[in-house]
């Protein structure tokens, strides 16, 4: 920190997507990030702690909602020990997800803390495609549909295209992030290597090439590609039907730690293995008759006391629980 003597502010990240890529996790726990670096020093803003879902980390939307909700959370908690360590009123909220319903779905969990006016962090941008139905555009339209005007957000780790399609939204978008200079200084660097195996990326080197970036993307996003506006979407449920009435039991069981971690009732770092839902269903008494191994049919397979909460849930998610090559069966079997 003391090579930041002098700067007109600093931002400060919490490394979450570094943190689960080198050590599968945050290594220091929210107290040490907390009264440990956030405190000790005059950052303008410093980001929560937040659980990063691309797709090399969360493999399914099963993963996806349980770091969703751990993001839940740890911003909670970050936002408590902020305020005990006296700098809560720079603390930016980190919102997670990987369909735009799912970051509406975290800002909801978190629109109390967040209050009507503050800059939130949106996070697991950097690997994101710009269009499409999960892309930049549609998670930032459907955020600016949904946020109230006083919430601003701040993307992490966008890239060029990204940048300049969101550009006309600058009343929403309060700033952006991205290592794409520093891919471009150790490109080059490694290249003038060749030639010259003496040669130092040094900070003066890369401070050059971060220059020149932004200025470039100044110039686009002053005068970006015209682009039409993506219209609401409706997102079907996309993770897989459960095949057997175990599987169906598992998701009901993995819903309810969801919730109660993302309550504060669980631990934001408890591990959900095998052994856990084993543990969590071992009180559940199937219909007379059913067994775990059955083909999932209906909620009448289901215990009593999850049939109320099933049908909820189905309503919640349109009551569509249907895979890809569910859905064309499903077709065929109802023009027959």
């Amino acid at each position: 920190m003391k090579h930041a003597h002098g700067l007109h502010e600093v931002h400060l990240d919490s490394a979450g997507f570094y943190a689960q890529a080198a050590w599968g996790g945050y290594p220091w726990s929210a107290e040490a990030y907390i009264f440990g670096l956030c405190a000790a020093y005059p950052w303008k803003r410093f980001s929560s702690l937040d659980l990063c879902v691309e797709e090399e980390v969360a493999r399914d939307r099963i993963e996806v909602r349980e770091r969703v909700c751990k993001t839940v959370a740890l911003n909670l908690l970050c936002a408590k020990l902020s305020e005990d360590a006296g700098i809560g009123d720079r603390l930016m909220p980190v919102i997670q997800g990987s369909l735009p319903e799912d970051y509406i779905r975290c800002y909801d969990s978190l629109s109390g803390m967040i209050g009507e006016k503050r800059i939130i962090g949106v996070g697991s941008m950097c690997r994101r495609k710009t269009s499409g139905d999960d892309g930049i555009i549609a998670v930032v339209e459907a955020l600016h549909r949904e946020l109230p005007p006083g919430v601003r957000i701040h993307l992490f780790g966008l890239k060029s295209d990204g940048a300049e399609a969101v550009a006309d939204l600058d009343d929403r978008v309060a700033s952006i992030d991205s290592q794409a200079y520093g891919v471009t200084a150790r490109k080059e660097a490694n290249e003038r290597r060749k030639l010259d195996p003496a040669f130092s990326k040094s900070n003066s080197y890369v401070a050059g090439i971060m220059a020149n970036w932004y200025r470039g993307q100044m110039c686009r996003m002053g005068a970006p590609r015209s682009r039409t506006s993506q219209p609401g979407f409706v997102f079907p449920a996309s993770e897989a039907a459960p095949r057997t009435v175990l599987e169906a039991l598992e998701l009901h069981a993995r819903r309810q730690i969801n919730d109660l971690i993302e309550q504060g009732e669980l631990d934001h770092d408890q591990i959900v293995s095998h052994h856990t839902l084993q543990g969590w269903m071992a009180d559940w008494s199937l219909p007379h008759g059913v067994h775990s191994a059955d083909p999932y049919i209906s909620q009448d397979q289901l215990p009593p006391e999850l049939r109320e909460a099933h049908a909820g849930w189905e309503h919640e998610e349109s009551a569509t629980w249907l895979v890809e090559d569910d859905l064309h069966s499903h077709v065929t079997m109802g023009v027959a």
